[in-house]
């Protein structure tokens, strides 16, 4: 089994798909490699023992190259955010492979998945409006919308300042299971958004503007 470094030590608080994924991977190779867990801002350990680091990168939605993809003792990248041109296309390389960074509420025990035709709202939206000019244009067209269509769409909306201060996980998971269609805008910087995932583990119907190219 190769040994397992989690260099972020956070994963109490969310995104725990990541680490699994890792662990998982872990217990398929033997000691000939090492999986380190990391957020892309934090330094590497330095290793001069031969064995090949395979690296798991969160955590830069502005989509750059990956740190350290030069670095010998590196012998494979998994990247959330992959990296990008300035068209969106992925720039290959051949040692950093994407990987989609899936839900970041816990989700491995999770309510039983409601009927869509048994669920309260028509469409739902809880999170935060940053002022990038990304959803400050879904914020008001979304008000928009609600003004000018009235009791047409049976809905819950609710903007908040920050990432997940919203509802707790059980409030969250309930207000998914009760949603037909869960809004998902862009994120800040990202066009990746972990409500995505959430809302297809829940058996909702997710509505993005666009997609990315992976």
């Amino acid at each position: 089994m190769a040994e397992l470094v989690d260099l972020h030590k956070e994963f109490h608080l969310g995104n725990r798909f990541t680490l699994n994924v890792a662990s998982n991977l872990a217990e398929m190779l033997d000691e000939n490699y090492r999986i380190i867990v990391k957020y892309e801002t934090y330094d590497l350990p330095k290793y001069d023992d031969g064995i090949k680091n395979v690296i798991f990168s969160t955590s830069r939605e502005t989509h750059d190259i990956a740190n350290h993809i030069f670095e010998d003792s590196v012998f494979a990248i998994f990247q959330n955010y992959f990296s990008l041109d300035r068209w969106g296309n992925p720039i290959h390389n051949p040692i950093s492979y994407p990987m989609p960074i899936g839900p970041f509420v816990d989700l491995e025990k999770i309510p039983q998945i409601k009927p869509l035709h048994d669920r309260k709202y028509d469409f739902s939206f809880i999170g935060q409006i940053p002022h990038t000019g990304t959803r400050d244009g879904f914020k008001r067209n979304l008000d928009r919308m609600l003004e000018e269509t009235g009791d047409k769409f049976k809905y819950f909306v609710k903007y908040t300042d920050g990432f997940a201060e919203g509802f707790g996980r059980e409030e969250y998971l309930d207000l998914l299971n009760e949603s037909r269609i869960v809004l998902c805008p862009c994120g800040a910087y990202s066009k990746e958004t972990f409500r995505f995932f959430e809302a297809l583990k829940m058996g909702a119907i997710p509505i993005a503007e666009t997609l990315p190219k992976l």
